[in-house]
């Protein structure tokens, strides 16, 4: 059985891309779900309706949902995924447990048969307890009194969801209380596990693995997206500029909750190139997941591939990249470029003219090479391929 403990479930397309490309085995028209779901009030039933979104995104259609309450659990079919939601930890594992369903994932577990995806609460049920669940200042309250917090025992560690640099003290005090790891998860983040046995593990990945690339640009190791980024190890990336008929960029604006350069504006597109990919394919993958538009390879144009370093001076990160960056002409309207939740604020439009006499109260608005390669490289090409008197 693989698990994929996640802290938001398929909300982040990256979470959500790395469990299709590299968990899934089968046609996703043939991959059944089973979500599990506590559904006490209106705000779970929105939560429960945004999860099946999230998962049909991805092409899945086969999806069952048990709500969980005082009915038993009766298998009908033995499902390709068995999906436990987020929420009150402690409610969770007492009604799997009085439902059964407990012995219906550990079984599944023992005989190989489903993939487990676990989403905050679903990820803290499957360790060898679930204390963690109601520790540190968010942690969730055990109104209901349960007394045996022992999990599901699937994995011989606990996962902190939700993670963030400021809960760190936090962290510490519980690994110093309990002898069993600790593995904490941002929203940006999954564990993927492969076992041939309960608890005879074959890996433990973050999220997202990328090659590390020597100036050559030949793989010579891998590493996490937040090791590339913390030790400044060289990675491969692409960008795409959309420019317009009336000579304007289409930058996009960051999200605020990015971990380098938020809320600053970059280029259209930009993304990692993950093990396995091209710049090219990367390419047309991210210009759909942050723009919604399928681009024709034959509608790139390639600017440049360079190796570029630069560090964020809010956040410390070092991003140490070979950079292949691509021109598209785009003679659509802005306002129909699909926004990607929780990745990006918007698009923003900028003349050339504008941005070489940029201000430099406006300049702060930008990556400082995104604004630096667009007055300087992009310019060329841009009175190539979009002439003035256009």
């Amino acid at each position: 059985m693989f698990l994929y403990l996640t802290s938001t479930g398929f909300e982040n397309q990256q979470v959500a891309n790395h469990f299709k490309k590299m968990i899934t085995k089968k046609e996703v028209g043939d991959v059944s779900f089973l979500v599990i779901s506590v559904q006490d009030d209106q705000s779970d039933v929105i939560y429960l309706q945004k999860t099946k979104d999230e998962i049909n995104r991805l092409g899945f259609i086969d999806i069952d949902v048990f709500e969980l309450k005082d009915k038993p659990f009766i298998p009908t079919k033995q499902y390709d995924v068995i999906y436990v939601c987020g929420g009150n930890t402690f409610v969770y594992l007492d009604r799997i447990r009085k439902t059964g369903l407990d012995k219906f994932i550990i079984d599944s577990a023992k005989s190989d048969k489903s993939i487990y995806v676990g989403v905050s609460a679903g990820s803290i049920i499957v360790g060898p307890d679930i204390a963690i669940a109601g520790w540190g200042s968010e942690g969730d309250p055990n109104d209901i009194g349960l007394q045996n917090l022992s999990g599901l025992g699937l994995i011989d560690f606990v996962v902190f969801p939700h993670y963030r640099d400021d809960l760190k003290i936090e962290v510490d005090s519980f690994k110093d209380k309990f002898d069993y790891p600790v593995y904490e998860l941002t929203d940006e983040q999954a564990l993927s596990l492969d076992f041939s046995g309960v608890n005879v593990f074959k890996n433990i990945n973050t999220k997202v693995i990328l090659d590390v690339v020597n100036n050559e640009d030949e793989v010579i190791g891998q590493a996490s997206r937040e090791e590339v980024h913390r030790d400044g190890l060289l990675h491969r990336e692409i960008h795409i500029y959309f420019v317009t008929l009336n000579r304007q960029i289409i930058f996009q604006h960051r999200a605020k909750n990015k971990e380098t350069y938020p809320d600053l504006l970059d280029a259209t597109v930009g993304g990692h190139v993950e093990i396995g990919d091209s710049y090219l394919d990367t390419a047309i993958k991210e210009a759909a997941e942050e723009t919604g538009l399928k681009i024709d390879s034959q509608k790139l144009i390639l600017i440049n591939k360079t190796i570029n370093q630069s560090v964020d001076k809010i956040t410390g990160k070092i991003n140490n990249a070979i950079r292949t960056s691509y021109l598209f002409i785009f003679n659509g309207d802005v306002d129909d470029l699909k926004i990607e939740p929780g990745q990006a604020l918007g698009f923003e439009l900028w003349s050339m003219d504008r941005l070489v006499n940029i201000s430099n109260t406006d300049s702060q608005r930008f990556i400082p090479y995104i604004l630096d390669f667009s007055r300087k490289e992009l310019i060329n090409f841009f009175d190539q391929y979009v002439p003035k008197n256009n």
